[in-house]
């Protein structure tokens, strides 16, 4: 089922138990409620992808300040959410890797025990919608594991087409994936991937 911004809107519930391709300011996502253990594994087995940690799409930065510990530069840095930050001289859109003051508060199937959680909020109106649903979501590229990333729906494996609950369309996407990068002990912005 093909989905225009004004019918997620109109169906904010769509989102609960669900998985579906979603646009960002980069490229096409793949996602669901990133709270839910169940429809997580229901999306690794989609993609492929068995013990890779998630990133998520954060509701609000008030969300991400409430849920993760921050130091001054990570604050920083989140306070930039919906922006796009300068890396090398060039605006891209990002996502930091973060501790949560609870490593609980979120599937082990999303994280795999790991200590810190990719976070993002999308200069892109996907971000609004998240923050009306009041939970965050997965977000990862729609290409099976090792594939080329999404910029258009028409793009779609056919296989993960298939295992879909919807698809939200924006047209043709004009990216490629978020730079990753972290803060280190130092205090220090590490580059992951640019």
């Amino acid at each position: 089922m093909i989905l225009t911004k004004q019918d997620v809107l109109d169906n904010i519930n769509l989102f609960k138990q669900t998985i579906f391709v979603y646009p960002t300011d980069s490229i096409y996502g793949i996602g669901c409620d990133a709270t839910n253990y169940d429809i997580i594994s229901k999306l690794r087995t989609i993609k492929h992808r068995d013990e890779k940690p998630f990133s998520i799409i954060a509701p609000s930065i008030d969300w991400v300040k409430e849920h993760f510990v921050l130091n001054e530069i990570e604050l920083e840095i989140v306070n930039q959410f919906g922006n796009w930050i300068d890396v090398d001289g060039v605006l891209k859109p990002f996502t930091i890797l973060l501790t949560p003051k609870d490593i609980n508060f979120l599937p082990e199937n999303l994280t795999f025990g790991l200590s810190k959680v990719g976070v993002r909020i999308p200069k892109h109106w996907i971000s609004d919608i998240v923050s009306k649903i009041g939970f965050p979501i997965v977000t990862t590229s729609v290409n099976v594991s090792g594939k080329v990333h999404m910029t258009s729906t028409d793009d779609i494996d056919k296989d993960i087409d298939e295992k879909l609950d919807f698809i939200i369309d924006d047209g043709m996407l004009n990216g490629s994936p978020s730079t990753i990068l972290t803060v280190d002990e130092n205090k220090k912005i590490v580059y992951l991937k640019r």
